[in-house]
């Protein structure tokens, strides 16, 4: 990681914008299926340079990919 930026956001597949003072205090905890925090080099290569500094994938319990 390159350490001085904000992690990348992705909410269901797609990039959210998130303001790092607040994160994702307004998304509601009963919707979140699963948050995973990606830090390896193998692991940002798929989001290139915005996932420089970490990604937060976070899967809804209402994203077809939970529903699997």
């Amino acid at each position: 990681m390159m350490g001085h930026g904000d992690p990348l956001y992705v909410i269901d597949g797609a990039p959210t914008s998130v303001d790092a003072k607040r994160g994702i205090d307004w998304f509601p905890p009963e919707a979140i299926a699963d948050i995973k925090v990606l830090k390896a080099p193998h692991e940002l290569m798929e989001y290139g340079p915005s996932g420089a500094n970490g990604v937060i994938v976070i899967t809804t319990k209402r994203s077809p990919r939970h529903n699997r």
